[in-house]
């Protein structure tokens, strides 16, 4: 159960006060009044102190304990941890609308509960207050920032191979048509797909494949040009956009890659030496105003082709 305590019966002192980032620099006899009206909250562990679906009028500051913030749920990871001399509840108090994620305390915490409007009379009272809030809130907005960003760059990795994932290339793929579009250069693309990977899974297991996976993706990364973009299809199959390329260059390009997939060795020290595999390629080159899912099949016609011819080779689908 939540509870409410008065500063009054647990009073704070000005020292203590002064060393939260909030009053940093302030001339404390002028807020302090303001901060005795003030209550002091404690959470006991589990206990939320912030949801979304709840409106907020307090803006917090953690005087003991921790807090930790989930976005969408309380049954995801946390994104970040909130420490002593830091606050949480501030933007729901600016915006007056409800909290945007959830605040809960994973051990006993102890806050300093702000009204709204005891927090506007500091900013009021003081400038130093306010611009050290302004400070720490510029700081949460760069930390959002980068959760975020970090967040959606896992979003778009294969956690196996490292490469990039369909849903980074459907976004990105498709731009780089648009600009191919507006300069009018030419672009191709590849279909890789990994020869009897089924047979290779099977017989050896899937930590084999799994390494086998691995050991192709450096192989394609390391031959490729520092411009071209690679990423994981799905399963076996991977797919390269090789941007102002021709279907000659594509076509050289491409044996550079099956060659070297062929000629590198697959090792663990757990499994041993394992059987080197091959892959086979479809190139398409594309027409002005083709969309990514035409060009995709074109690519993926020719690699049937090559696996049709015997596998370990590269077909191609010419300008139609």
């Amino acid at each position: 159960m939540l509870s409410f305590r008065p500063v009054a019966t647990n009073p704070i002192s000005s020292d203590s006060y002064s060393r939260l980032q909030l009053f940093r620099g302030v001339e404390m006899g002028d807020v302090v009044p303001t901060l005795n009206n003030c209550a002091v909250r404690e959470l006991q562990t589990g206990d939320v102190l912030l949801t979304p679906q709840e409106t907020n009028n307090n803006f917090y500051i953690i005087l003991e304990g921790r807090l930790l913030v989930h976005l969408d749920s309380l049954q995801n990871a946390s994104v970040t941890s909130l420490e002593p001399g830091e606050c949480a509840g501030e933007l729901s108090i600016f915006d007056k609308g409800y909290p945007s994620a959830f605040v809960v305390a994973p051990e006993p915490t102890r806050l300093l509960a702000l009204p709204a409007d005891a927090l506007w009379n500091l900013i009021t009272i003081s400038h130093k207050v306010a611009l050290n809030l302004l400070y720490i809130m510029s700081k949460r907005v760069r930390n959002s920032n980068l959760s975020i960003a970090s967040s959606e760059h896992l979003a778009n990795i294969d956690p196996l191979t490292g490469l990039h994932n369909r849903r980074w290339f459907e976004e990105v793929f498709s731009q780089e048509l648009r600009r191919s579009d507006r300069t009018g250069k030419a672009l191709c693309l590849a279909m890789i797909d990994i020869d009897r990977f089924k047979n290779y899974n099977d017989k050896r297991g899937h930590p084999a494949g799994d390494l086998a996976l691995c050991v192709v993706a450096d192989a394609l990364r390391k031959n490729l040009r520092p411009a071209d973009m690679l990423a994981r299809f799905g399963g076996e199959e991977f797919i390269v956009m090789l941007p102002e390329t021709a279907i000659k260059t594509a076509l050289a390009i491409a044996n550079r890659l099956r060659t070297a997939t062929a000629e590198r060795k697959i090792h663990d020290e757990a499994l041993g030496d394992l059987p080197a595999v091959t892959i086979s390629i479809g190139v398409a080159e594309r027409q002005a105003g083709t969309s990514l899912d035409d060009l995709i099949a074109l690519a993926d016609s020719a690699l049937y082709n090559a696996k049709e011819a015997g596998r370990n080779r590269i077909c191609h689908r010419p300008l139609e």
